[in-house]
């Protein structure tokens, strides 16, 4: 995977790109990716089976090829996600890949 970041004037930093989605995401915490066909009902999906799980979503970022017909998701999360859950993401129709890291 290619993950591209940026510095803004204020010294925030920002990850600007996941592989060839363009994103403007921060990168702290926990994290999740991710991958899926661009169709609607996606990130309500993924909300409504994290909130399931009382995970709270701090920040969502979306990026989209829409030649391909592919869009990632990136979720700045207030708790990790359990394994149960990320396997539960991963069995939603259309989502493609589920990845959560852990920045400090």
């Amino acid at each position: 995977h290619l993950i591209m970041g940026t510095l803004f004037s204020n010294k925030e930093p920002r990850i600007v790109m996941v592989d060839k989605f363009y994103v403007e995401a921060i990168p702290a915490g926990s994290i999740l990716f991710v991958k899926n066909n661009d169709v609607p009902g996606i990130v309500g999906k993924v909300g409504t089976i994290l909130g399931e799980a009382k995970v709270n979503i701090a920040g969502i970022h979306l990026g989209r090829d829409e030649q391909r017909k592919l869009a990632v998701s990136i979720l700045n999360l207030d708790s990790d996600v359990p394994k149960e859950t990320i396997e539960k993401l991963k069995k939603v129709q259309d989502i493609l890949d589920v990845k959560q890291i852990k920045l400090t």
